[in-house]
């Protein structure tokens, strides 16, 4: 049985006394089940509940983590690392923006560092959480006047980062090495040199332009050696992809070009993994040359077959 609604208008409605005469109240009403809509979409689109929010949901631990107390931020770090594992998706604007930032506002650097290394653990296939988190890694140490350790983090997002990122990631580069070795500019100069003369398109199978600037700053892979052993038996699309990304963060790059190479195998070349392969040449190198040449190849491969009419 369908319902013919005759009064369209507010004028009409409000004439007929279906609706409040004043207008303001009108509004508010409109306002009111707009805002109403809006939650619902919310909630839909995140799948909160919120008649039962989560604990990670609470201001409590936000203004714990930016109190001054280190006792209390402690804590709060204490209850986030505990329950992050459950914490999904919709959370990790949590994890990369609310609480490095409360944790920096409460001068507690070393704790931010530490979130931004266990989110790193937690998402390891999410390239976007990743570079997010790096770059938050390396400015929370410089802050705590860790340079050498922010010097080892920058080179891991360089090695992580996307094409995109690359050159965000090489001034962050830069800017540790000025704090790592203040009495040597000649190294930040020789670094930026190396990285311009690197970047030049090197054709597939071409000698490579290595950075012997960033072959000297030592990557370890300790804080990610567990999460590489539970990692191993699984050899499907994202474990690969997680693994791959963890082994650039470790500096080990030839190991991480195998598994995006055997990831492409399997499960076809597509865009996630040519730029897979693209961020594996730029960590074996240190330098962006072959990674530009083989998007370079990409690009005319495509035409070429776009000449031929194929696919």
């Amino acid at each position: 049985m369908m319902i013919k609604i005759r009064y369209k208008s507010v004028a009409a409605l409000t004439r007929r006394g279906l609706l409040p005469a004043n207008r303001r109240k009108v509004k508010r009403m409109w306002l009111g089940l707009a805002g109403v809509l809006s939650l619902g979409l919310m909630v839909l689109r995140h799948g909160l509940v919120v008649q039962a929010q989560p604990p990670w949901l609470h201001n409590q631990i936000t203004q714990e983590l930016a109190s001054a107390d280190r006792a209390s931020a402690l804590r709060a770090f204490h209850q986030i690392s505990r329950d992050m594992p459950a914490v999904g998706p919709p959370m990790e604007w949590l994890l990369l923006r609310v609480w490095p930032k409360a944790l920096m506002r409460g001068r507690h650097y070393n704790l931010a560092a530490k979130l931004e290394l266990q989110t790193i653990r937690n998402f390891p296939g999410n390239l976007w959480v990743l570079q997010r988190a790096m770059d938050l890694r390396v400015r929370a140490l410089l802050r705590a006047n860790h340079p050498r350790q922010a010097l080892n983090a920058a080179r891991g997002l360089l090695n992580i980062c996307s094409m995109r990122m690359t050159q965000q990631a090489l001034l962050l580069v830069a800017q540790c090495l000025n704090a790592s070795f203040p009495q040597d500019p000649q190294m930040v100069e020789n670094f930026m040199d190396q990285q311009v003369a690197g970047a030049v398109p090197v054709a597939p199978g071409g000698k490579a332009y290595r950075c012997t600037v960033l072959e000297s700053i030592p990557l370890h892979g300790r804080h990610f050696a567990s999460t590489l052993r539970d990692l191993q038996p699984f050899t499907d699309y994202q474990s690969l992809l997680a693994r791959g990304n963890l082994l650039l963060l470790s500096g080990k790059a030839a190991e991480a070009m195998g598994l995006f190479r055997l990831m492409a195998n399997q499960y076809g070349t597509g865009r996630t993994a040519n730029e897979c392969i693209a961020r594996a040449l730029k960590a074996e190198d240190g330098t962006i040359g072959r990674a530009n040449g083989f998007v370079l190849s990409l690009i005319k491969s495509a035409a070429r077959t776009a000449r031929r009419g194929g696919p």
